[in-house]
């Protein structure tokens, strides 16, 4: 391993211009579904930013093919639930606050896995491309947000989505203040290494 320190998810952003990969390897989306775990993760991060601390999301392991960062996107090996977490509360509060989302817009990618890809996308639209999936909160749809389900990924998103809307935490903390531990792995033969060996 060769690198660790403290960043941000702007910090990603404007570091990485070719965005964010998360591999095949990586499972689908889950944290969002909900129960005591998904509360508890968005009562802490609320308590934070209340008490105007840094949230600190635990860390996550990358690989990047090259150490130019304009030519290759950032590989997620490690860390993707809470990175995609974090990114859907970012979209949909710029959407909540009138912030422009566009620059999001394709920067984070699940490899072969057509349907997240499309609602992310969905999400950083703009303008009239965003009123094709938000609409207006009520009694069933808590958050506005119009995704239909297909399966756990996109459940996960909703559900996410639905509860994270009764939470009052602007983006611009999210994007600066919960931070992570980033571990840059070497090569992409100590990557699969560590795969095998967990």
């Amino acid at each position: 391993m060769s690198d660790s320190n403290k960043i941000c998810l702007r910090y990603l952003k404007e570091n990485y211009k070719k965005g964010l990969l998360i591999p095949e390897i990586q499972r689908d989306y889950v944290m969002g579904s909900g129960g005591e775990k998904l509360d508890k993760l968005l009562d802490a991060i609320k308590k934070k930013y209340e008490a105007n601390e840094d949230f600190d999301f635990s860390c996550i392991i990358t690989y990047c093919e090259n150490e130019n960062n304009d030519e290759y996107p950032l590989q997620i090996y490690d860390g993707q639930q809470r990175l995609t977490t974090l990114l859907l509360m970012v979209l949909y509060r710029l959407h909540i606050e009138n912030k422009k989302a566009g620059e999001y817009k394709g920067w984070y990618s699940f490899k072969n896995r057509n349907k997240a890809n499309e609602i992310f996308n969905s999400l950083a639209a703009e303008d009239d491309e965003a009123s094709n999936i938000f609409g207006s909160p009520d009694e069933t749809n808590k958050s506005g947000v119009n995704i239909n389900i297909m399966d756990f990924t996109t459940f996960s998103i909703k559900n996410l989505l639905d509860k994270f809307s009764g939470y009052d935490i602007p983006s611009d903390y999210l994007l600066n203040n919960v931070k992570f531990e980033m571990v840059s792995i070497g090569s992409q033969n100590e990557i699969e290494q560590f795969f095998l060996w967990i």
